[in-house]
């Protein structure tokens, strides 16, 4: 006898199959979710901080990078003539917090002079709701990196 569709039961079994692959994924994405926002604000922080370095060079004009833990946010400021001009606001992901933020020896802003050298060394470290940190390190040369 030639069959040409499915049974009710080939049906559910197949349904079935596809519910509990579907839940798999879900599962694996809201596991992996927080790690890939905590590394992408992390590449942003670096980015912008070599952004602010190397818009002081360029203008030369000293440039900041403030870092707020109450908002969860950071500002790109450039100063000249001991006024303040905030370049951009950067609002860190949901579930990506400040850890902490040891810089010395201010302790939560980063100028970069002329010469593109940081007034405050030493790292900002970023956490996500699951409880993975990653530090971004600035160095008295100027060098930042994600170690």
């Amino acid at each position: 006898m030639n069959k040409k569709g499915m049974t009710l039961i080939e049906i559910l079994v197949l349904i079935g199959v596809v519910v509990i692959i579907s839940g798999v994924v879900v599962y694996s994405f809201s596991y992996i979710a927080p790690s890939i926002k905590l590394n992408q604000d992390s590449k942003q922080i670096v980015a912008d901080l070599r952004n602010a370095q190397q818009l002081a060079v360029t203008e030369q004009k000293n440039h900041l990078i403030s870092f707020n833990q109450t908002d969860n946010n950071y500002k790109l400021i450039r100063i000249v003539d001991s006024a303040e001009e905030v370049l951009n606001t950067t609002n860190l992901s949901t579930d990506i917090s400040y850890y902490l933020i040891d810089l010395n020896p201010t302790s939560e802003e980063i100028i970069f002079n002329s010469a593109g050298t940081p007034s405050s060394s030493g790292t900002v470290t970023l956490t996500n709701n699951k409880g993975k940190s990653k530090s971004i390190k600035i160095a008295p040369s100027g060098f930042v990196n994600i170690p």
